[in-house]
C-alpha cells in the first residue's frame, strides 16, 4: 500500500526532477490498487508484505492514497494551471504523501522500506548499464 502511493505519484516524477529521498523514487509504471487495496505488480505486493503493516497502517494507506490520486487528477486537470505551475503543486503533494507516509510507518518499517526501494533502484541501474 505505501508503494501504492509513491506508484501513484510515479506519474508526477516523470514531469519533474527525481527527488533526492531515494526511498521515494520509484520506477516509472503506474501501480493501480485492487479491490483490497494492494499494488498489482507482484514485486510491490510483496516489498509490501516484508513492512508487516498492520491493519490499521493499511487503512491509513489506502485511505492517503485515495486522496492522493484524487489530488494529482485534479490538479492535472486544472487548464487554469501552466505546466509550471502543475509541477510544483504537484511536488508539493509529493511530499505531502511523503511526510504522511513516513507518519504512518514505524521507523523501522521507514527503514526498510527504503532499503528496498535503494536495492531495487540498483538493481534496475545495473540492468540498464549492462545493456550494449
Amino acid at each position: 500500500m505505501c508503494l501504492m502511493v509513491l506508484g501513484s505519484i510515479a506519474q508526477v516524477q516523470r514531469k519533474m526532477p527525481v527527488h533526492s529521498d531515494a526511498a521515494v523514487q520509484v520506477k516509472n509504471e503506474p501501480l493501480e490498487a485492487a479491490d483490497n487495496g494492494a499494488p498489482q505488480n507482484a514485486k510491490n505486493r510483496e516489498m509490501l508484505s516484508s513492512l508487516n503493516l498492520s491493519k490499521e497502517q493499511r487503512q491509513k494507506l489506502k485511505k492517503m492514497h485515495q486522496g492522493t490520486k484524487e489530488k494529482k487528477a485534479a490538479i492535472e486537470n486544472d487548464t487554469s494551471l501552466t505546466e509550471d505551475q502543475k509541477g510544483e503543486q504537484l511536488n508539493e503533494l509529493h511530499k505531502a504523501a511523503v511526510a504522511k507516509l513516513k507518519a504512518i510507518l514505524s521507523e523501522e518499517q521507514w527503514s526498510k522500506m527504503k532499503e528496498m526501494r535503494n536495492e531495487k533502484i540498483n538493481g534496475q541501474n545495473l540492468q540498464v548499464d549492462s545493456k550494449p
